[in-house]
């Protein structure tokens, strides 16, 4: 895996190795196996499973490039990062190939291996590479393998006879495709370039991202922190595996996926939305006493009695505390020579804080609609 560096297979970072154990540092990749991608989705749109496939096809005709096979594709040996790019791991069952030259070892998983390898013939590598590329696209855009029994003589007889199931919802185009992967003559199975080159695969938006160059930036960083830069690029320009190059590797990871800081203005106003600083609250019912307003930024769950609790959208939680109001007079009260309404209906609780260290105590008092303040 030393020799691989392409964007859609897993990079290896470093090597570690003990008296007991060998270490692999690989790339993480956060959104996990296509396998339950699958699973969670019962089967994939064509233009997903389009995008995904040629993503594949890159992968595989690169090591083929090389002169490796991967023998073990599968959904479970694809995977996928934050962004959904599809990766080819699981080189434990690859091999070294010389042009021309046939393989002998029958491995890999029964489900996906080439009738070729199961009926114990010495194989192309790359034929048997692109047949199980052609059971993974069946298991993406069908939601189920095209060849499954219990029972494993069961099994390599269909795969030998090479029928399956065209469910319906399949596109034309897709089921020519599947005919010419799943094709059980090694000599007229459909190469990776005919594959590409099938109106199919045409809808797809899939690119190979060059290799990008050494950033200077992340070097700069190194330094600073205390790393030696210089031999860094050193190592980085040999194509080393060590401790250096996997920080810088992370590093440029890192500086990819950093989420630009919001605005000021609109911080400050998340900040004052959320501990309370200025509200104005509604109520079409009779008028609370006190509020308490309890700053909580952790979590916005409310626990404890429904009765005495409410829930709102923010991260914060108001504990009411209800009592009787206190008797209203019922008619117009005479005030310095004007006369003054009872506050009904729509009242509106002005609220004036005062900080305390742990939570805002507020005070309110009731405007009328004519914008008087009530007695």
């Amino acid at each position: 895996m030393k020799k691989l560096k392409h964007s859609n297979i897993a990079q290896l970072y470093e090597v570690i190795e003990t008296n007991e154990l060998i270490c692999m540092v690989l790339e993480y990749m956060s959104g996990g196996e296509l396998f339950d991608f699958i699973v969670a989705r019962s089967r994939l749109n064509e233009f997903v499973a389009a995008d995904f496939y040629l993503q594949i096809l890159n992968a595989v005709e690169y090591v083929h490039r090389l002169n490796i096979v991967h023998r073990d594709l599968k959904p479970e040996n694809l995977l996928l990062d934050e962004s959904q790019n599809l990766k080819l791991a699981d080189f434990g069952l690859s091999n070294e190939y010389k042009d021309g030259e046939n393989l002998n070892t029958p491995c890999g998983s029964p489900c996906y291996a080439a009738p070729e390898m199961v009926a114990g013939k010495s194989y192309n590598g790359l034929s048997v590479d692109i047949w199980s590329s052609g059971i993974v696209l069946y298991a993406m855009i069908c939601g189920f393998l095209p060849f499954e029994d219990s029972n494993t003589p069961n099994l390599y007889q269909k795969i030998i006879k090479g029928q399956y199931e065209e469910p319906e919802w399949l596109s034309t185009e897709a089921k020519h495709l599947l005919k010419h992967i799943l094709d059980t003559n090694p000599e007229t199975r459909y190469s990776i370039t005919e594959i590409k080159n099938h109106p199919w695969m045409k809808g797809s938006i899939a690119k190979v991202q060059d290799d990008p160059p050494i950033d200077s930036n992340v070097i700069e960083i190194m330094d600073k922190s205390g790393y030696d830069g210089t031999r860094a690029l050193s190592n980085l320009q040999c194509d080393m595996k060590n401790s250096l190059t996997t920080l810088y590797f992370l590093l440029c990871k890192k500086k990819k996926n950093v989420v630009p800081r919001p605005p000021t203005t609109l911080s400050n106003q998340k900040i004052q939305k959320i501990h309370g600083i200025r509200q104005e609250v509604r109520r079409d019912s009779r008028p609370v006493s006190r509020i308490k307003i309890v700053a909580k930024s952790i979590s916005p769950r409310v626990s404890g009695d429904s009765r005495t609790h409410m829930k709102t959208s923010n991260q914060i939680r108001r504990y009411i505390q209800p009592k009787e109001p206190e008797s209203k007079p019922k008619t117009p009260i005479r005030k310095n020579g004007r006369i003054y309404k009872p506050a009904r209906g729509n009242q509106r609780l002005e609220l004036s804080y005062k900080s305390t260290p742990r939570n805002l105590e507020m005070s309110y008092r009731v405007r009328n609609p004519t914008g008087l303040f009530s007695p």
